[in-house]
């Protein structure tokens, strides 16, 4: 392997370091929520009992005792004020960056005392254990919010009122919630670290958080911590473990092997690597399905590690090599599933090679190939699409991409394989193998089609068990 090759690029630092604008976004871009047009009430004062009840929560307190029994560490907590509309006892929702602002009109909004809890994975608005009687009683039957950190969208400072957005899983509006404290710089510190650190490896324009307010400073990492989240795999750890502890803390579950944190995913990744006796590479090989399984507490946490690792690897610049055989794809997860793996293929610009046997992608075809077929530089040479239930649509959809590959592309195929796949039709084999001696009857070309491709490297072509040379 030559030297270039040896140690992958690494991500530059974020270019946040320092920002004192008002409104300047902070290691993230407007793909969030818009919160910069929400007005807040003005007639919301807090007063001087509520200001010394916003306070720091001590670490035995009992609104913590939950996460304490988890074994989850608790990185931020304070006592705030929470607004929220009469009408749903809820949240207030965003629907096309505009807030609902009926459900503020005059006075119909109820204020309670609540305990916000954040932690490495997730983001809690706690009902007070006490609030049974007394002043905040009437806030009691107002339900707790929860929501993982991949899930938040945004955060407005605006006087002494925070305003944060989060968007629920399979949920098109995004939800909206309101609180007073004395100090709201107090809690972005530690939020700021949490986000940077499931984000690490997202360039900005790719991550849906925006932050706005008026605060003196806006919070920034150094950037030799920054280096330190990249760690040896780009970030894929510290992902992976922000998501997987947003999972336990949403469905209290004791975290149990996770207490060891990102370096639990990281040695779990090292144990895939192949035996390199000759030369110290970096992690190249990443098995989706063994890592989501190792991690996972129940099949709803297994099922959802698989769709973030895929989120992750997107931008990713470390792996090689991807794995994901035997994945289950249902009806309910099917659309989560497509997303995820045509995003990994249109952005992900160093895999060389993809692994997806056994894995039923039935209808996935066209949204692989179209993703191919816009990635700036593929360079994937070996496939493995043995046994994955495809039909003639999904292979001449998959044709777009992998002519995009190999047809005068930078990357040269090594092995090609689609063992096991009896449905796809010999009239489609035909256009398959077509394509590659004559590039030019795709429709798709910008101009000039290009050559066909150079087979001079390619050790394996398995069409076994398939149509191929006749029913």
């Amino acid at each position: 392997m030559s030297s270039s090759e040896a140690v992958p690029p690494v991500a530059p630092a974020p270019d946040f370091l320092g920002a004192t604008t008002q409104d300047a976004p902070l290691y993230l871009l407007p793909a969030g929520a818009n919160l910069s047009s929400v007005q807040v009430n003005g007639s919301w004062k807090l007063s001087k009992s509520d200001s010394r009840r916003c306070t720091i929560i001590a670490g035995n307190r009992l609104e913590t005792k939950r996460l304490r029994l988890l074994n989850i560490p608790l990185l931020a907590s304070e006592h705030v004020i929470y607004i929220c509309p009469k009408n749903d006892g809820r949240t207030a929702s965003i629907s096309n960056s505009t807030l609902n602002t009926e459900v503020f009109s005059g006075k119909t909004e109820i204020r309670a005392c609540r305990s916000l809890l954040l932690t490495s994975g997730s983001i809690q608005l706690k009902r007070l254990p006490f609030m049974k009687t007394g002043p905040f009683a009437k806030g009691r039957k107002i339900p707790n919010i929860m929501f993982g950190i991949f899930e938040f969208r945004g955060l407005r400072i605006a006087g002494d009122v925070a305003i944060m957005s989060f968007q629920p899983p399979d949920e098109d509006k995004v939800q909206c919630m309101f609180y007073q404290t004395s100090e709201p710089a107090r809690f972005v510190g530690p939020l700021t670290a949490v986000v940077i650190a499931a984000y690490v490896e997202v360039p900005k324009w790719a991550i849906p958080v925006t932050w706005s307010g008026n605060l003196p400073t806006l919070p920034a990492i150094q950037q030799e911590e920054y280096r330190k989240l990249m760690g040896s795999d780009g970030g894929f750890s510290s992902s992976m473990y922000a998501a997987a502890l947003g999972y336990h803390v949403q469905h209290k579950i004791p975290i149990g092997r996770l207490q060891s944190a990102e370096r639990k995913v990281s040695s779990i990744i090292s144990g895939q690597q192949p035996p390199q006796p000759f030369s110290n590479q970096v992690q190249k090989f990443i098995d989706l399905q063994a890592l989501a399984k190792d991690l996972a507490a129940n099949d709803g946490m297994f099922d959802m590690l698989v769709l973030h690792g895929l989120w992750a690897l997107a931008f990713n610049l470390v792996f090689r090599k991807l794995k994901l055989s035997n994945i289950e794809v249902t009806t309910k997860n099917a659309t989560a599933f497509r997303d995820a793996v045509s995003r990994l293929i249109l952005y992900n610009i160093t895999l060389r090679e993809v692994d997806f046997s056994f894995t039923n992608l039935k209808g996935l075809g066209d949204a692989i190939g179209k993703s191919w077929a816009m990635n700036a530089q593929p360079l994937i040479s070996r496939i493995d699409f043995s046994n994955c239930n495809l039909t003639g649509r999904d292979l001449r959809g998959l044709l777009p991409g992998l002519a995009r590959i190999w047809c005068g592309g930078t990357a040269l195929a090594e092995s090609i394989v689609f063992a096991g796949n009896p449905e796809i039709p010999t009239a489609t084999w035909d256009l398959f193998f077509q394509t590659f001696v004559r590039p030019s009857i795709l429709s798709f070309w910008p101009s000039n089609p290009p050559p066909p491709p150079n087979l001079a490297f390619l050790q394996q072509l398995d069409i076994s068990d398939t149509q191929a040379v006749g029913p």
